[in-house]
Parts: structure tokens; C-alpha cells; sequence
């Protein structure tokens, strides 16, 4: 999967530097494999698309909805909620956080390091657990 990567992002790069002709010429010359690795590894983060964003969503005990990051991968997350309750969750490689927020519709911001990070609205409803889980896909 990572060969396949690598070789589509260097097509992509001497295509582009094919065409753009001498001034990047010594750009070309300058690039390395490790350079390339560098962007072929960068995640790609995705909000998700369903009704509920990235969440997948369960019954609560709590009136409050309940938002809950599970960082699966091995880098620390960062995930900003703007809305009723805003907060910065800050979560280490493999480690859970877990809050209670006020029901109404947020916009969610997500990022790590050497990705390309994501955001995305969603509405939290009362009696409901929202949980969010991380991974790097490999």
C-alpha cells in the first residue's frame, strides 16, 4: 500500500515538475525519497459523512450528551469543539477523554501531527454518547 502511495505522489511530483518547466529544475534535483515518504505519510483525517459527523452514537444515563475521544493511533490528537460548551481535548497516543457538553449543534475541529486534520459540524442531543475513535489506517 505505501509502494503504491509513494509511486503515485512521485508521478504527481514529476508531472508537475515536468511541466512547469527549468525554474523548478533545481527543485527536482533537491528532492529526496525521504522528502516524498514525508507527504505520502501524511493521514488523511476524515469528518465522516453520516448524520452524526465521525460519532458513533449510543443511548446515556446522562441528560448531559456525553463526547468521548479515543485516540487509538500513536501521536497526541487535538480535538476543539465550538458551541454550547467549548472545549479543547489535548489526547495522548492510546488514552481516552471523555466530557459532558450542553445539547446543541458544534463545529469540530481535529489535527495531529503530520496530518492533514479535519472539521466538520454535528449537532449533540441529550440522553446520548458521542464517541470519536482515532486510528491511523496502514
Amino acid at each position: 500500500m505505501k509502494t503504491k502511495i509513494f509511486i503515485a505522489v512521485l508521478s504527481v511530483l514529476v508531472a508537475t515538475f515536468a511541466i512547469a518547466g527549468n525554474p523548478f529544475k533545481k527543485a527536482v534535483q533537491n528532492t529526496t525519497v525521504d522528502d516524498i515518504k514525508k507527504v505520502a505519510d501524511l493521514i488523511d483525517m476524515s469528518f465522516g459523512d453520516g448524520p452524526d459527523g465521525p460519532f458513533k452514537v449510543s443511548p446515556s444515563k446522562s441528560e448531559k450528551p456525553v463526547l468521548i475521544i479515543q485516540n487509538d493511533t500513536d501521536r497526541t490528537i487535538t480535538v476543539t469543539t465550538k458551541g454550547p460548551t467549548s472545549k479543547t481535548f489535548v489526547v495522548k497516543s492510546n488514552k481516552t477523554e471523555s466530557a459532558k457538553m450542553e445539547s446543541g449543534d458544534y463545529h469540530f475541529t481535529a489535527s495531529a501531527p503530520e496530518t492533514k486534520g479535519c472539521e466538520g459540524d454535528a449537532g449533540l442531543d441529550k440522553f446520548k454518547e458521542y464517541k470519536w475513535v482515532f486510528y491511523i489506517k496502514k
